[in-house]
C-alpha cells in the first residue's frame, strides 16, 4: 500500500504518538485517521475489483470518461472522488453504489 505523507500528516502521527495534544488536537487527528483509513480502504477494494475485472487503467478511463491519472490516483493514493465519479468507477467495474443507514430504534420504515 503506497502511503503519501506531507508535513501535517508526519506532524499528527507524531502528536498521536507522543501523546502531546489537547483534547481538541486529539479529536481532530482522530477524525483525520478514521478518514485516511476509509480513503484507503475505498482505494484498496476499487484496485482490487479492477484487477479482477481484467480492465486496464487505460481500459478504465476510456469506460467512464475519466482522465487516467485520476483513475491512478483513486485506486492507488486514497483519493477521495466526487459521489458521481465514484459511481461511474464502480458501474465500470461491475458494481452498483448502495447507500443504507440503520433504523431508528423502535421505528420501521415503510418504503415510502
Amino acid at each position: 500500500m503506497t502511503m503519501r505523507t506531507n508535513k501535517a500528516e508526519i506532524e499528527a502521527w507524531r502528536k498521536v504518538q507522543f501523546a502531546d495534544m489537547t483534547p481538541e488536537e486529539h479529536a481532530s487527528a482522530e477524525s483525520w485517521a478514521a478518514e485516511y483509513v476509509r480513503d484507503m480502504q475505498l482505494s484498496g477494494a476499487l484496485r482490487l475489483a479492477r484487477q479482477a475485472s481484467g480492465l486496464t487503467q487505460q481500459q478504465l478511463a476510456d469506460k467512464t470518461g475519466i482522465n487516467q491519472g485520476e483513475i491512478s490516483r483513486m485506486l492507488n493514493k486514497g483519493a477521495n472522488p466526487k459521489f458521481k465519479t465514484l459511481c461511474k468507477v464502480v458501474e465500470a467495474l461491475g458494481g452498483r453504489v448502495e447507500i443504507t443507514w440503520p433504523e431508528a430504534k423502535g421505528k420501521s420504515h415503510s418504503g415510502n
